[in-house]
């Protein structure tokens, strides 16, 4: 991915997945899409506390967040221009957008999965200095994904997923 798309992210992750999850929480509450008495989920049990990895640990997590933010953003980009040429051509009034997205913030890190990650891992790199090359593979696992739920419990593949929970 051209560097340009998640570089205007960086740093803007560095707080955390926990920190990220708390703070849309709060913002879909302020907006009046949740209701004010909803409690934020507990946390995935897999998911490792933010405080408790080290400062390497972190600022490689950071950078996952970092290459998704840039990578919705580059699909935001072009589909505008895609529109913007509909527009120009005069075939936007007699065309049919359909997006399609499937149901949610996947948890898997394929890096690491036991049977495509000897795969992956032999013809692509997770390491922090080769990140969003592409010479890379990155998965952001299941603490962003769980931030990418917020309001809701876990993250795509649970029986609880788009439930909340309220007092």
């Amino acid at each position: 991915m051209d560097e340009k798309y998640w570089k205007k992210y960086e740093g803007r992750y560095d707080d955390g997945y926990e920190s990220l999850k708390e703070k849309r929480f709060k913002s879909l509450k302020k907006a009046g899409m949740i209701p004010i008495d909803a409690v934020l989920p507990k946390t995935h049990p897999s998911v490792k506390a933010w405080g408790s990895l080290s400062p390497e640990e972190q600022k490689k997590e950071a950078r996952k967040m970092e290459l998704y933010a840039g990578m919705v953003d580059n699909l935001d980009y072009n589909i505008g221009r895609l529109i913007n040429y509909l527009k120009e051509t005069g075939q936007y009034e007699n065309t049919l957008i359909i997006f399609m997205s499937d149901n949610g913030a996947a948890a898997e890190d394929f890096y690491y999965h036991e049977y495509l990650g000897p795969f992956i891992k032999e013809h692509y790199s997770d390491e922090y200095s080769e990140m969003g090359k592409v010479n890379s593979f990155i998965s952001y696992g299941p603490q962003w994904a769980e931030a990418g739920s917020s309001p809701f419990k876990y993250f795509k593949g649970f029986t609880t997923e788009g439930v909340s929970t309220h007092q």
